[in-house]
């Protein structure tokens, strides 16, 4: 969302948070139309955060390829950094959505596998920021917030109530440690990135 509010000035705030919104009530309705299908569903293939986790980083994934794609037309340098950048992000992502996705009841290879098929469409944004070449900027700002409010309600829904669910103090502890290091870790690569270099 920052990055979305700095791209697009004071005067495009408004509507920055208006496609935040949209990403959050779309997903609001893809997991009731999962949980509903989830309970009438004769077998049960995984947790509906599963669904939710794969649709929303297959959306974030595009985004990512529309924005290597930009990055890549203005210059080789400049698309070098930014795929740096995106790698930096996506490894501890991916491991984390790996990890939701085995605890929401996938099997390893299956959740290996489906993982790397939502990280495919990083591929399908890339193509298509190329062709879109002058309106990619536009594009990727249109889509960003969106993808941000799509993490905001898996975040708020599904993620934080599991962890309160946990018991223990030590677990706890471990769940605060790991949610300072992702800060962290963001705080590095924001620190690094392409706006800084």
């Amino acid at each position: 969302l920052p990055e979305a509010v700095a791209e697009a000035g004071p005067a495009g705030v408004d509507g920055v948070f208006l496609a935040a919104l949209a990403g959050f009530c779309a997903f609001f309705v893809l997991d009731q139309f999962v949980h509903w299908h989830h309970h009438h569903a004769p077998t049960h293939a995984g947790e509906p955060v599963t669904v939710l986790v794969l649709v929303s980083d297959a959306v974030h994934n595009f985004v990512d390829g529309v924005v290597l794609a930009g990055a890549f037309l203005v210059s080789v340098p400049t698309g070098l950094v930014t795929a740096l950048v995106v790698g930096l992000h996506e490894i501890p992502q991916e491991l984390g959505d790996f990890g939701v996705l085995v605890y929401g009841g996938l099997g390893r290879r299956r959740a290996l596998a489906l993982n790397v098929l939502s990280q495919s469409t990083v591929v399908l944004g890339g193509v298509v920021g190329y062709a879109l070449a002058g309106s990619v900027v536009e594009s990727a700002e249109a889509i960003l917030p969106f993808a941000a409010g799509s993490f905001t309600y898996i975040a708020t829904t599904d993620l934080v109530p599991e962890i309160q669910r946990e018991s223990g103090t030590r677990r706890s502890v471990a769940y605060f440690a790991v949610f300072l290091a992702g800060m962290g870790l963001l705080w590095v690569v924001e620190r690094v990135g392409p706006a800084h270099g």
